[in-house]
């Protein structure tokens, strides 16, 4: 068993830094010391060396994380090369994508695959807000006619997209830059809607997760995401669609439908979930 955890990898307000505090405040809660390194506080690393599982994202520099069969390893992006001789105490964590061929895995549940002789498993990211902090915050839950009149686009990495929904939509449209936490929360919670409009449509878009846990509703052009969370979102195939749409939308939506979708959130997708997933697969 592990007494402790180290987030190996970029910091917030990157992209993989959000996966990154995902794992971190999940950890958090579930009451392991917890501990986030990245490339810039690499010495941290010194006297952790067993009993540890590390979470390995996107880091040029992870051969300094010591090997110790007491320790477990948990490789996103980063090259596994380093972690070969660990046998049974690393996995190679794949995002789920339509894109994969998963011929070969064995299905654990929906959208979570294995691949036990390669090491491998799928799934995809979810909520960063942990339950307790999504249950706290719908303490203070902003009811539709207190809603500020503006929708958030959130930051979206195909610039092209985003500037066509700029340029074809409201003056109402608040695009969401890089934000401190709260400010984050605070943010989206108060708005009408948000649009999480996504780069690649054959992943589940954490983001809509995250912001639907915060209390709003979100607009998506994921077919994919949509499903997942049981066709109760604003679905655009033509996202030049959004001003028109958005106001009928909003007043169709029933706070029980919005607490149904937070429930299902806190119970299945919030990256406590994911690490109950990386547990039972390392037989802790």
């Amino acid at each position: 068993m592990f007494q402790s955890v180290v987030i190996f990898g970029k910091e917030l307000y990157h992209e993989d830094g959000y996966i990154n505090f995902g794992f971190y405040n999940a950890f958090l809660e579930m009451g392991y010391d917890t501990y986030w390194i990245s490339e810039n506080n690499l010495d941290e690393i010194e006297g952790i060396e067993n009993n540890t599982m590390f979470i390995v994202n996107d880091i040029l520099n992870n051969e300094v994380i010591p090997l110790n069969k007491t320790n477990y390893y948990v490789i996103l992006k980063s090259n596994g090369y380093h972690f070969r001789s660990m046998d049974k105490n690393r996995v190679h964590l794949l995002e789920y994508s339509t894109d994969l061929d998963l011929s070969r895995y064995t299905k654990i549940e929906d959208y979570t695959y294995e691949f036990r002789r390669k090491r491998m498993i799928v799934m995809p990211y979810a909520s960063i807000a942990t339950p307790t902090q999504i249950i706290d915050n719908l303490k203070n839950f902003i009811d539709k006619k207190d809603r500020e009149d503006k929708i958030v686009l959130a930051r979206n990495y195909d610039n092209n997209i985003q500037n066509d929904i700029i340029n074809a939509n409201s003056k109402r449209l608040v695009i969401k830059k890089l934000l401190l936490l709260d400010n984050e929360v605070d943010l989206i919670r108060k708005v009408k809607l948000s649009c999480c409009f996504t780069s690649n449509k054959n992943k589940i878009d954490h983001k809509t997760l995250t912001h639907i846990a915060y209390g709003t509703m979100c607009i998506t052009d994921s077919l994919l995401t949509n499903n997942l969370l049981k066709n109760k979102l604003c679905y655009l195939e033509d996202t030049s669609t959004l001003d028109s749409v958005c106001d009928s939308y909003f007043e169709s939506i029933k706070k029980e439908e919005l607490f149904d979708l937070i429930e299902y959130i806190v119970n299945n997708h919030t990256f406590i979930n994911r690490i109950r997933t990386l547990l039972n697969y390392f037989g802790i």
